[in-house]
């Protein structure tokens, strides 16, 4: 395996460490690089817990979005 697919591997990332994120202190959007996302998160305290609610749903997917780019550059 060549350094480049090496190095995008070391970039995927894992769904779990997203959820211990969102649980701990919820910067889950800034695990996957959306920090103007993360920031509105913060000042609204996670929409005032409706925004909080809806990101138990789409957390999976935010990281899928996140690593697709990235396996698809490995498998070229």
């Amino acid at each position: 395996m060549n350094s480049k697919k090496q190095r995008l591997k070391n970039n995927l990332k894992s769904t779990g460490t997203c959820w211990a994120l969102f649980l701990l202190c919820g910067a889950h959007y800034a695990y996957v690089g959306k920090w103007g996302l993360q920031g509105l998160y913060w000042v609204t305290f996670g929409g005032l817990g409706v925004w909080a609610f809806f990101s138990l749903f789409i957390i999976g997917s935010l990281v899928n979005k996140y690593n697709d780019p990235i396996y698809d550059e490995i498998d070229e």
